[in-house]
C-alpha cells in the first residue's frame, strides 16, 4: 500500500483550509481526486475557541479512496484560519487533559479534538479501511496526532501520520506510547528548523515519532522565524522531494549531557535563538534526569492538586537545590541564561526559590508563545 508522497500530504494539508465556510469542496481540484472520493459530504465540523469565542465551523474532510488507494481513507484536518478565535496555544501553565489511550495532552488541542470525534466515530461505522492517512498543519498537524491515536486505540485501522509545522501534542507517555502503535516508520513529521510553532508547548511536551528520524528541513538563520510556519513554504520545501526518505535526517545533536553542563556552566551570553530555546530545554531535561538520580524525586503526576505544570516542577527543582550543591549550580546557570537571551537583569543570589524558578520559566515560556503567536496571526489571520 504506497504512502501519500510529499507533494500529496502537503497539498492535502494546505487545501483543507479552503473548507471553514463550504460545504462544497470540489475546490480541490485534480490534485487528489485520482486518489480519492472527496464528496461535499466529506466534511467534518468542529469547534474551537473559549468562552464568547468560541464556535463550530469545517475542520476537515475524511474521505475514501480509490485506484492505488482503495480501501485506504483519508482524513485532513485544517490548522488555524481565524487568530482569535481558533487559536489553542497558551502560555506555560496549559490546561492538561488525558488523551483517548489516557496520556497527557494539551487541553485545548484535545477539546477541539472531541469536537468532531462523534463524526469520525459515524464516518468509520461499519468501514474499515486497511489504512487511514492522517494530515494536518500547524493545529490541524496536532489533530491530525489525536486522530491517528483514536484510529490506533479503537482498532479502526493501521494509520499513518503527517504532519507539517505542527505543535507538540503530549507528554513524554502520550509521545512514546503513540510512536509505538503507529511505528516510526510510519510517522512523518516534516518541520523548518527555524519554524517557532514546533518549538510549542515547551518541554515537557514532546513530539512524535520518540525516539525516531524527522522529516528536518534546514532554514536559512537560527532565530525563530515567520515565514517558515507558513504552508506554502512548506509546500516549496517538499515540491522536489520524490519520497520522504529523502527528507528524513536526525536534527543536529545539540542536547548531549557534557554539552549542556559546558553550556550552563559558561558566561556567555546569548539570544533567544532556536538553538537557544533547543538547548533551555535540553537543560531542563538534564537538570531532571539529575534531580531523580540524586534525590528519587519524579517529575510525574503534574495533573494532580491543581498545580500546573510550572507549579510542580518549580517545586521539584527548589527541593532537589536544596539537597544538592551541583544541582543549584546549573539551575542557577539557567536562570542566567535564560534571563540572558531575554535580557533581563537578575541580581546575584544564593537562594534559588520555587517563586524565582517559576517566574523565569514563565518568563521564557511567555517569549517563546509569543513568537509563535506572533507567526500563527501573520499567517493565518482573516479579516
Amino acid at each position: 500500500m504506497p504512502v501519500l508522497s510529499p507533494a500529496d500530504a502537503a497539498y492535502a494539508a494546505s487545501h483543507v483550509y479552503n473548507i471553514m465556510n463550504e460545504t462544497d469542496v470540489e475546490l480541490f481540484g485534480s490534485g487528489l481526486n485520482s486518489k480519492f472520493d472527496i464528496p461535499s459530504s466529506s466534511r467534518f465540523q468542529g469547534t474551537a475557541g473559549a468562552m464568547m469565542f468560541k464556535y463550530s465551523s469545517g475542520f476537515g474532510l475524511a474521505v475514501k479512496g480509490k485506484g492505488p488507494y482503495k480501501d485506504e481513507a483519508l482524513i485532513m484536518v485544517r490548522g488555524t484560519v481565524d487568530f482569535l478565535r481558533d487559536l489553542v496555544l497558551t502560555d506555560g501553565n496549559i490546561g492538561l487533559k488525558r488523551s483517548v489511550t489516557g496520556n497527557t495532552v494539551h487541553a485545548g488541542f484535545f477539546n477541539v479534538f472531541q469536537s468532531f470525534e462523534d463524526d469520525l466515530t459515524e464516518f468509520f461505522r461499519g468501514y474499515h479501511p486497511k489504512r487511514v492517512h492522517c494530515v494536518g498543519h500547524s493545529l490541524g498537524g496536532a489533530l491530525a496526532t489525536m486522530v491517528a491515536e483514536w484510529i490506533s486505540h479503537n482498532e479502526v485501522s493501521q494509520p499513518t501520520l503527517y504532519t507539517f509545522g505542527s505543535p507538540r501534542v503530549g507528554f513524554e507517555g502520550f509521545a512514546s506510547s503513540l510512536t509505538r502503535q503507529v511505528g516510526e516508520e510510519s510517522i512523518y513529521r516534516a518541520y523548518h528548523r527555524t519554524d517557532v510553532v514546533s518549538m510549542v508547548p515547551i518541554w515537557p511536551f514532546l513530539h512524535v515519532p520518540l525516539p525516531g528520524v524527522e522529516c528536518f528541513i534546514n532554514s536559512p538563520g537560527l532565530v525563530p522565524g515567520i515565514s517558515y510556519h507558513k504552508m506554502d513554504s512548506y509546500v516549496n520545501s517538499v515540491s522536489g522531494a520524490e519520497s520522504w526518505d529523502s527528507l528524513r535526517q536526525r536534527q543536529p545533536d545539540m542536547g548531549l549531557d557534557k554539552e549542556v553542563e559546558n553550556w550552563l556552566s559558561s558566561d556567555s551570553l546569548v539570544t533567544l535563538t532556536t538553538n537557544t530555546i533547543y538547548l533551555v530545554e535540553q537543560a531542563l531535561v538534564y537538570i531532571v534526569k539529575k534531580i531523580l538520580y540524586l534525590t528519587g524525586i519524579a517529575f510525574q503526576g503534574l495533573i494532580i492538586g491543581g498545580l500546573t505544570v510550572l507549579d510542580r516542577l518549580a517545586m521539584a527543582i527548589e527541593k532537589a537545590v536544596q539537597i544538592s550543591k551541583q544541582i543549584g549550580e546549573y539551575v542557577l546557570g539557567l536562570i542566567r541564561k535564560i534571563a540572558s537571551a531575554l535580557g533581563i537583569v537578575i541580581e546575584e543570589t544564593k537562594n534559588i526559590t520555587a517563586d524565582l524558578i517559576r517566574w523565569i520559566l514563565r518568563k521564557f515560556a511567555e517569549a517563546v508563545y509569543r513568537l509563535a503567536k506572533e507567526a500563527l496571526r501573520i499567517v493565518h489571520i482573516r479579516i
